[in-house]
């Protein structure tokens, strides 16, 4: 009896496919880079605009399905997307301008002048708070993403208190991270409050960890 194979279809070398449709493509995944929000208060108009966008690519695809036009698609879809920016400050924004100060401290200090170092020297990963004074437990390990796969990259420390303040988010380990060190920073995480960089009172549940939050349940 003689087997039939289903037949694969032909995989395209990078940098193969049409020009219009790596310019849709584009459009697509700039439209749906909607970056974290700064602020916690923040985070409504950050779903709102995901939410937004995320549905104006749904019609560009839908209209592509139907008339066929994928450079007609780009255009449309950057310019709803152009129409609709990003209006609040975000995480990512915040980082890279600490980034830049501090190296242009660093440049200054070279210089002769004296100046104070920001928090952390030169070891500060993507996921650190600008806020949040703590220094880097090492490098980059793992990547935090929130609920619509938004994030960064960070050390095992910044990596475990971003992930505390993140609504449905979720870790994973680098390649080079050792096995096992997405796992110690969820764990980790369950134990941290949310922005522990904030001072104030913690009443609320939101404000609570997730192992507070839990013990809390099962007292009632």
């Amino acid at each position: 009896m003689t087997g039939h194979h289903a037949e694969q279809a032909p995989t395209l070398a990078v940098g193969a496919l049409p020009a219009a449709v790596t310019d849709l493509l584009a459009a697509i995944r700039d439209a749906l880079d909607v970056p974290l929000a700064d602020r916690p208060a923040d985070d409504v108009q950050r779903t709102e605009l995901l939410t937004r966008r995320a549905s104006d690519t749904r019609v560009v695809v839908e209209l592509l399905l139907t008339h066929g036009d994928v450079a007609h698609s780009a255009m449309r879809l950057r310019e709803w997307t152009a129409e609709h920016p990003v209006a609040y400050a975000t995480w990512q924004a915040r980082t890279e301008q600490a980034a830049a100060e501090e190296k242009q401290l660093l440049t200054e200090d070279e210089k002769g002048s004296a100046l104070v170092r920001t928090p952390g020297g030169d070891q500060r990963c993507p996921a650190a708070h600008i806020e949040d004074p703590t220094p880097c437990s090492g490098p980059p390990t793992v990547t935090v993403l929130d609920a619509h796969n938004a994030g960064a990259d960070g050390c095992q420390h910044h990596g475990a208190r971003l992930l505390a303040s993140l609504e449905g988010g979720r870790v994973y380990g680098l390649p080079h991270a050792t096995p096992g060190t997405a796992i110690a920073v969820f764990k980790a995480a369950a134990s941290i409050r949310p922005f522990p960089w904030v001072d104030g009172p913690r009443t609320r549940p939101e404000q609570l960890s997730r192992d507070e939050q839990r013990a809390r349940g099962e007292q009632r």
